[in-house]
C-alpha cells in the first residue's frame, strides 16, 4: 500500500513514499523542525499614515493621522505605540520613544488613530506592536520632515524600507532635494540604539552595504553634512534582512520552500507564506483587491472619514515586507502615478505587454492592448512560461521535490531526474485509456484514443466536446475562478450575498460558459472552518451581470466567512472558491428592517405597531377634547364677553389682518365681502356646526397661532393652536385663508361655518 503526498490537491505530481521509507521521512521531517526551528505566523496588522510627511510652514492647520488596521483572525489583538529613538546628536527627537506632544487618540469603525500635530517634533521612525497570546507581531510607519535635504530613495521611487536575503548585497539610496545644490550627505548607522557616523560613505547618495555588515533592523539616517538638525531634517531607511536565501524559510535550517509570491508580494522567512502588497491579496498575491483597498483581505477603504485618500499614504506589513505605498502609486511622498511599464506597490512592477508602447493598467497590469509578451501569460502577463525552479502548474504555484533541487516539467511536476530523498516517483504503466494519480483519469479523447500515462497528453488528436486542448496536446479546461469576494448583507439569523457575474472582473480565470455558481459558507470560529454547500444559483436564463442569494438558520453575533464558485457546463465543472469574506451577524435587539432584509413576518409588525400609534392618537383626541369641553364650561361660568374678546368664529390671517374686522361681518348671501354693509345684518352667520363657538370667546392676546400645518384644503392652512384658559391650556385647530385668494373663495370658506 503507498500513501500519496501532495502539496495541492490539483497537482499531477503523482509522488508517492513506500513503507521502506516512512521511518526516512519522519527522520527528516523532526531535522527540518530542529533546523527550521517552529513555524509562526506573524500577525494580520497594517499601519497606516497619511500623510507620511510634516510641512510646518506651508500645512500647520493639517493632521496627520497614524492608525494600526486588524485583519482576519486577529482582529481581537491587543496592541500598543510607540516610537523608535533616532540616536542622533542634536536631534529635536535623539532620545524620543513616545508620540509628540498634542497627539489624540482616537476610535473610528473599530481601530485606534492616533492624531499627530503637523510640526518637526511628528518626524520619526513609529511602530504598532500587536500582541496574541505568546505571539508579538510590529509594523512600521515613517513620518519625514519635506523640508530635509534628501528623499529617502528618490522622486519617483519610495525607499523607507530595503528588503534583501540572507547572503545578499543591500543598496540603499537618496536623492537630493534640489539638484544642483552643494548639500552632501553623511551617513549615520544605528544599531543597537548606537548612532555611528559612516565616514567611508561621506558625499554618496548611493551606497552598497556587504552582507557582512547587514544587519537585521538596522536604521540608516542620512543628514546635510552642515546643517543642523534641531528642526529634526533627516532621512531615515530601516533595513530589513531575511532569514533564508531567496525562495527559502525556517531559519536558521530553511529547510522550507517559500510560496511562490506574485505582484511584489514577500515570503516570510518564518512561515513560507507570502505577505501581498496593498492591493493584492490571496495565497500567492495573485488576487487583484478594488482600487482604494487595503487589508490582508482587501477589507479596507482609503475613502473613509478618517483617512481620505491613498494619495500621501504608506503602508507599513511586518517584516519582511516593510513600508511601501498602495498599489497605482508611488515616489517618495506616495503622490505620484506608476510611470509607463510599471504598476503595484510603490510602481516597483513591470509589465510584460507584447506591445510595449501599449503599456498596461497601473493597478492591475492587465495589458491595454495585444495581449502578454512572448514568455509570459495568465490575467495579467506576470505567469512565467517556464516556471522557478521547484515550482509547476498553471500558475506555478504548485512545488515538486527532485532531486537535487532540479526543475520538474511545468505541466505534471515529473522528475526527470529523480526524487529528492524520501520520496519515489510513479513509473508503472497505465491501461489505455486511463492517466494520472494510480490511473484513475480518463483520457479525454475523441474515439477512445490512448493518452499519455501520465500527462494525459495525445498530439494530433481531437478532445471531446466539453475539452479543449491546452497547446500541449493535453485535452482539458481550465476550470472558471471569480477573483473577487463577494458582498454580504447580514441580519441577526439570515445573510444576503451578492456577486457579479464571472467574466465581470479581468482576474477571473478560467474557462465559460457558466451555468451557476455554488454558494458556500463556514463558521469562521471553528476550529476546523469547514466549508458547507450554502445552496446554488442557476446562470441559465439571468442576465449574466450580477447575482444574489439568501441563506438562513444563522445564530446571531457569529462571525461567518462566505465565498462563491463559478460552475461551468460538465462533470467536474466547479472551480475553485472565490476570496472569501468574512462578517459577523447582528444581535436580535439591533435587527433593522430595510428593503434588503424585508419579509413577510417583518411587514405584519410594522403594520400592527401603525395600528397601535394609530389608536394611541384617537385616545389623546377624544380626551383633550372631553377636556376641552369641561374647561369651556367653567369658562362660562366665571366670564362675560368683553369688547376687546374676539368671536371664534373669525379666522386669523396673519398676512392679510387688515380683512379681520370685514369677515366677522360677513352676511350669507353677500357676493362681495367689501360691500358687506350694504346687505342686511340680520342675517349675520352665527350658527356654526361646532356647538361651542355660539357662546365661547377668546382674548385675543390668549389665542396663539403656531407654524405647524396640521391640514390644507381648497381654500388655506389648518394650524395648530394653543389656547391659553385661566386653569391652563389647551390645544385647537385654526383654520386660515389664502392671502392671495380671490373674493369667491373667501365667500365659500365663511360658508363653510
Amino acid at each position: 500500500m503507498a500513501s500519496w503526498i501532495s502539496e495541492n490537491s490539483s497537482t499531477r505530481a503523482y509522488i508517492r513514499v513506500h513503507r521502506i521509507h516512512m521511518i526516512r521521512v519522519v527522520i527528516l521531517m523532526a531535522v527540518l523542525l530542529v533546523l527550521g526551528g517552529a513555524s509562526v505566523n506573524s500577525l494580520h496588522l497594517t499601519m497606516v499614515t497619511s500623510p507620511s510627511f510634516v510641512i510646518s510652514s506651508e500645512r500647520s492647520h493639517v493632521e496627520i493621522y497614524v492608525a494600526c488596521y486588524r485583519s482576519g483572525p486577529d482582529k481581537d489583538v491587543r496592541l500598543s505605540y510607540g516610537r523608535l529613538p533616532v540616536h542622533l546628536p542634536g536631534a529635536g527627537i535623539e532620545s524620543i520613544t513616545s508620540f509628540p506632544d498634542g497627539t489624540i487618540s482616537a476610535e473610528y469603525d473599530g481601530q485606534t488613530f492616533k492624531h499627530l500635530p503637523m510640526n518637526d517634533n511628528s518626524t520619526g521612525l513609529y511602530y504598532c506592536e500587536g500582541s496574541k497570546g505568546d505571539q508579538t507581531t510590529r509594523v512600521y510607519g515613517s513620518i519625514l520632515n519635506a523640508l530635509s535635504w534628501f528623499y529617502q530613495g528618490s522622486w519617483e521611487e519610495l525607499m523607507l524600507t530595503k528588503t534583501i536575503n540572507k547572503g545578499e548585497y543591500a543598496t540603499l539610496f537618496v536623492e537630493k532635494r534640489r539638484s544642483g545644490s552643494t548639500r552632501y550627505a553623511s551617513w549615520y548607522r544605528i544599531s543597537h540604539g548606537v548612532a555611528t557616523n559612516s565616514t567611508e560613505y561621506y558625499g554618496l547618495t548611493a551606497v552598497t552595504i556587504p552582507p557582512s555588515q547587514a544587519k537585521h533592523g538596522d536604521v540608516y539616517a542620512v543628514v546635510d553634512s552642515t546643517d543642523s538638525l534641531s528642526d529634526n531634517k533627516f532621512t531615515l531607511i530601516r533595513l530589513i534582512v531575511r532569514g533564508c536565501v531567496a525562495g527559502k524559510w525556517g531559519p536558521p535550517g530553511c529547510g522550507g520552500v517559500c510560496d511562490l509570491c506574485y505582484n511584489g508580494g514577500v515570503c516570510d522567512d518564518k512561515t513560507g507564506d507570502c505577505i501581498c502588497p496593498p492591493g493584492f491579496m490571496g495565497p500567492n498575491c495573485l488576487t487583484v483587491c478594488p482600487i482604494g483597498s487595503f487589508g490582508w483581505d482587501c477589507e479596507y477603504r482609503c475613502v473613509s472619514d478618517q483617512l481620505f485618500s491613498c494619495y500621501e499614504t504608506q503602508f507599513g506589513l511586518p517584516d519582511p515586507f516593510g513600508i511601501t505605498c498602495i498599489s497605482g502609486l508611488g515616489g517618495s511622498l506616495c503622490h505620484n502615478g506608476c510611470p509607463f511599464g510599471r504598476f503595484g506597490a510603490g510602481c516597483l512592477q513591470q509589465c510584460h505587454c507584447l506591445y510595449t508602447s501599449a503599456g498596461c493598467d497601473r493597478f492591475t497590469a492587465v495589458c491595454d492592448f495585444g495581449g502578454c509578451a512572448e514568455g509570459w501569460s495568465g490575467t495579467n502577463c506576470q505567469i512565467p512560461d517556464v516556471c522557478p525552479v521547484g515550482y509547476y502548474g498553471l500558475n506555478c504555484v504548485s512545488k515538486c521535490h527532485c532531486y537535487n533541487n532540479a526543475a520538474c516539467d511545468k505541466y505534471t511536476g515529473y522528475c526527470s531526474v529523480g526524487c529528492a530523498p524520501g520520496f519515489t516517483c510513479v513509473s508503472r504503466q497505465c491501461e489505455p485509456g486511463y492517466f494520472g494519480e494510480d490511473c484513475s483519469q480518463g483520457c479525454r479523447c475523441l474515439y477512445d484514443r490512448r493518452c499519455d500515462g501520465i500527462t494525459g497528453y495525445r498530439p494530433s488528436v481531437n478532445c471531446l466536446q466539453q475539452f479543449q486542448t491546452d497547446g500541449t496536446g493535453t485535452c482539458q479546461f481550465v476550470l472558471p475562478v471569480l477573483s473577487q469576494p463577494p458582498e454580504v448583507i447580514v441580519q441577526s439569523t439570515s445573510a444576503i450575498v451578492f456577486w457579479k457575474a464571472w467574466g465581470s472582473h479581468p482576474m477571473d480565470a478560467g474557462d465559460g460558459p457558466i451555468i451557476g455558481y455554488t454558494i458556500y459558507r463556514s463558521n469562521h470560529s471553528a476550529t476546523t472552518n469547514s466549508w458547507i454547500r450554502a445552496g446554488y444559483v442557476s446562470a441559465s436564463y439571468q442576465p449574466p451581470i450580477a447575482f444574489s442569494f439568501e441563506t438562513d438558520s444563522l445564530q446571531q453575533l457569529t462571525v461567518y466567512n462566505f465565498s462563491v464558485a463559478a460552475v461551468r457546463e460538465g462533470k467536474g465543472g466547479e472551480g475553485s472558491r472565490s476570496p472569501e469574506t468574512t462578517i459577523e451577524t447582528k444581535p436580535i435587539a439591533m435587527e433593522s428592517v430595510g428593503p434588503a432584509a424585508t419579509t413577510a413576518g417583518s411587514n405584519v409588525g410594522l403594520i400592527a405597531a401603525v395600528c397601535v400609534l394609530f389608536a394611541l392618537i384617537l385616545i389623546v383626541v377624544v380626551v383633550d377634547y372631553l377636556r376641552f369641553r369641561r374647561l369651556s364650561r367653567r369658562w362660562r361660568a366665571k366670564n362675560q364677553p368683553t369688547e376687546d374678546a374676539l368671536n371664534m368664529v373669525v379666522f386669523d390671517n396673519p398676512v392679510a389682518k387688515e380683512e379681520t374686522s370685514r369677515m366677522s361681518e360677513h352676511v350669507e348671501g353677500c357676493e362681495d365681502v367689501e360691500n358687506a354693509k350694504d346687505c342686511s345684518l340680520d342675517s349675520a352667520y352665527k350658527d356654526v356646526a361646532q356647538p361651542w363657538t355660539d357662546s365661547l370667546t377668546i382674548p385675543i392676546d390668549r389665542l396663539s397661532i403656531g407654524y405647524k400645518v396640521v391640514g390644507t384644503g381648497h381654500f388655506g392652512e389648518v394650524r395648530l393652536t394653543t389656547l391659553w384658559l385661566e386653569d391652563g391650556q389647551s390645544k385647537a385647530a385654526v383654520k386660515q385663508l389664502k392671502s392671495n385668494s380671490s373674493k369667491s373663495d373667501r365667500r365659500r370658506f365663511m360658508e363653510e361655518y
